[in-house]
């Protein structure tokens, strides 16, 4: 898979082949493709070159100029709109993605009621999350809300070492600001999300292990090798090891 998006980062890859090995196989070149919280565009601009008509749409008007600044096929277009303006187009849908964006909103189920509407009956859903309860969040996210919303003078000081390792916290999917973690997901979760929305997941896949924990982040950063060995570690590991899932939702 040749790669059209940002990323870099063998993690990001590894979602983005894992999005559109399972679009190839399962949506004929020409699909009708939406991805819910596109951000920059990482994801649509990927399956676009493939020749699918994909909308991306994005709450956030600053990565949705970005998304369209990089754009230049016009079977690809980005929106700046919410999922709820966009339902009309019911059973619309041969797949719709919507990758590290649940564990962002106050109301998951609600775009996934709204994702079941849209989507046609055979399609699928691909949805990608942090595992609430692997290392990144347990080790990085959570604490750092606490210490960031509790600690006073450690967050201050927790800002000074992260530029002292020049950890910049910028993210390589969105230009927002506001991308607090509110949803700490398991996979048990997310089979009831599913379920209670008129879902079923029919695939789970694993993301990475500790690569973005640190002190070991130091180490992964610098080397792309020890990056792609951090995915492997956690394909050989228990799911819940993993610190991200990808799943492939189809109609129930």
């Amino acid at each position: 898979m040749k790669n059209y998006s940002d990323y870099s980062k063998a993690v990001d890859l590894k979602r983005l082949e894992f999005i559109y090995n399972t679009v190839s196989e399962k949506i004929p070149t020409g699909g009708k493709i939406l991805e819910i919280g596109c951000g920059i565009g990482n994801i649509s601009r990927q399956l676009g070159h493939y020749g699918y008509f994909v909308t991306g749409i994005d709450s956030d008007p600053v990565s949705v100029d970005y998304a369209n600044s990089k754009n230049t096929k016009s079977n690809i277009r980005f929106l700046n709109v919410n999922a709820e303006d966009y339902a009309d187009n019911e059973n619309s849908f041969d797949a719709i993605i919507c990758s590290e964006v649940l564990e962002h909103l106050v109301s998951p189920d609600s775009i996934i009621k709204l994702a079941n509407k849209m989507l046609k009956d055979d399609g699928i859903f691909v949805v990608t999350v942090p595992n609430g309860r692997g290392p990144r969040e347990l080790l990085v996210t959570r604490p750092v809300i606490w210490i960031r919303d509790n600690g006073g003078f450690l967050f201050s000081f927790l800002i000074k070492i992260k530029l002292l390792f020049k950890f910049k916290g910028e993210t390589i999917h969105s230009k927002s600001n506001h991308l607090d973690h509110i949803n700490f997901f398991t996979i048990k979760h997310l089979h009831q999300m599913a379920d209670n929305n008129g879902f079923k997941i029919e695939k789970i896949g694993k993301g990475n292990f500790i690569a973005d924990v640190f002190p070991v982040s130091l180490i992964s950063r610098l080397s792309t090798k020890f990056q792609e060995f951090d995915c492997r570690i956690a394909e050989k590991l228990p799911i819940a090891f993993t610190s991200i899932f990808f799943s492939v939702w189809v109609k129930k």
